[in-house]
């Protein structure tokens, strides 16, 4: 579920916790179960009001095979 009160739409703000927790855990559904991967965060201003956030997974990461368009 998300929920508007936990998303943020100040960039500033976005920065500024970007940089205070500079790392996300991202989690999928794999082909052969859930899977987890450390990434660092990188904020980019850019065309949506709130600005975007980056992530970098090597592809060698086991995770990155599994994300695919449609993976949940």
């Amino acid at each position: 579920m998300h929920y508007a009160e936990y998303k943020h739409t100040d960039p500033a703000l976005i920065q500024a916790l970007t940089e205070t927790f500079p790392f996300a855990a991202i989690s999928i559904n794999g082909a052969e179960g859930p899977r987890i991967a450390h990434a660092p965060l990188t904020f980019r201003p850019g065309n949506a009001p709130a600005g975007a956030l980056e992530f970098h997974l090597a592809k060698a990461n086991p995770i990155a095979r599994d994300m695919t368009v449609g993976t949940p």
